[in-house]
């Protein structure tokens, strides 16, 4: 007789590439470098750091494997875990609500979506999921944050050769560009700009509370 599977075991069954988790974290419940980027995402979005949606997660799941990943951008990098892992690090120290995608992406869409985490992010296999080849490109969270709470567009980060970054790959602008590749999200819509409560209304999503 197989062991009872945990909710977070049973949802993840269901999830589809595109659906969107986001988060409210609570930062005293993280570990202490942890809460301290969690308070500076805070205040550095919401103002005053009370009820601020602060991080947000992409779905991806893996056609091959069929196994249902989170990706996410942080302060160190990009990188894609399992959704039972990622929520269960979560635990009681957040709430979560999960937007989902509704109709499976076409194979058009997807495609798309494999060629920003493979050419793009350059995502490779790691021991615990995916990592990306570098570093995240939002490296001053406090200024990107100032410009996004005065309505600016954030500074562009500038690759080594020069060139523009395609966008942010911090928070909710990554699960915003991974958004429109699926054809979610209107190519016209700044995705560096966005924060992760303006993804309720750019997905207007039918909504599941996680947490």
């Amino acid at each position: 007789m197989e062991p009872p599977r945990s909710a977070d075991e049973l949802l993840a069954s269901t999830l589809r590439t595109g659906d969107v988790v986001v988060f409210n974290r609570f930062c005293r419940s993280l570990a202490p470098h942890r809460a301290a980027l969690c308070l500076a995402s805070k205040y550095g979005l919401s103002g005053d750091g009370r009820g601020c949606w602060d991080h947000a997660a992409l779905v991806v799941r893996d056609r091959r494997t069929d196994v249902a990943y989170l990706l996410e951008g942080g302060a160190g990098a990009v990188t894609m875990r399992t959704y039972e892992e990622r929520m269960g690090e979560f635990a009681d120290a957040t709430e979560a609500v999960l937007l989902r995608a509704g109709a499976e992406a076409s194979d058009a869409a997807a495609a798309g979506l494999d060629r920003l985490l493979r050419d793009e992010l350059r995502l490779r296999p790691s021991p615990d999921g995916f990592d990306a080849a570098g570093a995240s490109r939002c490296d001053n969270l406090a200024e990107v944050y100032r410009q996004l709470r005065a309505q600016q567009a954030p500074r562009v980060a500038r690759r080594a050769d020069g060139d523009a970054d395609a966008g942010c790959t911090f928070g909710a602008p990554l699960v915003a560009r991974g958004l429109q590749r699926l054809g979610l999200v209107d190519g016209g819509v700044a995705v560096e700009r966005v924060t992760p409560a303006q993804l309720f209304s750019l997905r207007r999503a039918p909504q599941v509370v996680l947490r």
